[in-house]
């Protein structure tokens, strides 16, 4: 077989902060950058500018203002796919698929666009909706690939009829590093004892995650007097509102810690239990990287969270209806036996083992691109 020339690939993403879409382009432009020349544009300042420049230095990164949806930033990326000879540009998210499907109809460079939770469904203003939806309709013609990161999410695409043009529409679910499975005795070791849990969260203090929700459930378990301590992972501008929240709860002598954090790696290893009350997801990265570290999960049943979990291994990631989550710290006291535990964690781990590798996702990801510089439009 003839060997297949690397292309020049701009990753887009409108934000640098934490967030599924940057965090996939870093994992896309890390697990690539051997087999093609990646290049990055993004916002300069966040946490991710430097995590992409460790891996492609300077000199291929380009700034763009963040979650910008503004046509001149549209023709400035242009000029850089210009100048650096780009062949693909690959958007993440709203906003950087709106600039970076611009910036590919002016420079005539084909675009394969991600969606990471279709966000602009959940807003109340039906006028909005339908002009973001129309929007996406005109980007589609714009776009070789689309892909979406859940079952869920491709399903909705579908159903609204966003991906109008003539470009595949593939399902990639988000993809993590996965560990080797923890032995029995290290499981044994982490488990609850006197049947106390010890429970992370990832927030944000938005509609979308609805920490109320999460956070009422802490206050079951409380009540239930399992609940030994919980750690909450946010951004730093959410803290004190947050924090808010946890007092007038009553939950703050069993907060341990809160706010942003370098990696959330440590926190899912040294907690029992992952738990999410989102209104919708995309598929979220920190519940699957949970699982990976052998970390049960118990999130709402909404879109996104749905696609995580395993009929064939229930115990690894359980989930509840948010209309009726006042019972769902009942349904999570079986976690505190150390036997059910252990064999909820091991299930979470080969969830994770089985359907949300990191090679796979870049693998399937990587086809993706050659299918989008072999299609015509």
């Amino acid at each position: 077989m003839a060997p297949i020339d690397p292309i020049r690939i701009l990753q887009v993403s409108a934000r640098s902060d934490e967030g599924g879409g940057p965090r996939q382009a870093l994992t896309l432009t890390a697990g690539l950058a051997g087999t093609h020349q990646i290049f990055a544009a993004l916002p300069q300042g966040g946490v991710y500018w430097n995590r992409f420049e460790e891996v492609l230095g300077n000199d291929r990164l380009f700034h763009i203002d963040q979650r910008s949806s503004n046509p001149q930033h549209a023709a400035r990326l242009a000029r850089f796919v210009q100048q650096q000879r780009i062949e693909l540009i690959h958007t993440h998210g709203q906003a950087a698929g709106l600039v970076g499907r611009l910036a590919s109809l002016i420079s005539q460079v084909p675009a394969v666009h991600t969606y990471h939770g279709l966000h602009f469904e959940a807003d109340p203003s039906r006028r909005f909706r339908s002009a973001i939806r129309n929007t996406e309709r005109l980007m589609s013609l714009q776009t070789r690939a689309t892909i979406a990161v859940s079952s869920s999410e491709a399903k909705l695409l579908a159903d609204r009829r966003l991906n109008l043009g003539s470009g595949a529409l593939f399902t990639i679910p988000n993809g993590v590093d996965v560990p080797p499975p923890p032995s029995p005795d290290d499981l044994r070791h982490r488990a609850p004892r006197y049947g106390q849990l010890r429970v992370c969260l990832v927030l944000r203090a938005n509609h979308q995650k609805y920490p109320e929700a999460a956070l009422e459930i802490l206050q079951g378990l409380h009540n239930h007097d399992v609940l030994e301590s919980f750690e909450v992972a946010c951004p730093l501008v959410d803290r004190n509102q947050l924090l808010l929240h946890i007092k007038a709860l009553g939950l703050e002598s069993k907060l341990d810690s809160i706010g942003p954090r370098d990696s959330c790696l440590p926190m899912f290893a040294r907690n029992h239990l992952f738990l999410s009350a989102s209104r919708w997801e995309g598929l979220p990265l920190s519940a699957v990287e949970a699982m990976a570290h052998a970390t049960p999960i118990a999130v709402s049943g909404v879109m996104g969270h749905v696609d995580l979990y395993d009929p064939t291994r229930p115990l690894g990631c359980q989930l509840f209806r948010l209309e009726a989550r006042e019972r769902a710290d009942e349904e999570l006291l079986d976690l505190t036996h150390s036997a059910l535990w252990v064999e909820a964690a091991r299930q979470a781990h080969a969830n994770a083992e089985r359907r949300f590798n990191v090679d796979d996702m870049i693998n399937r990801t990587n086809q993706v691109y050659h299918h989008a510089m072999e299609a015509r439009p």
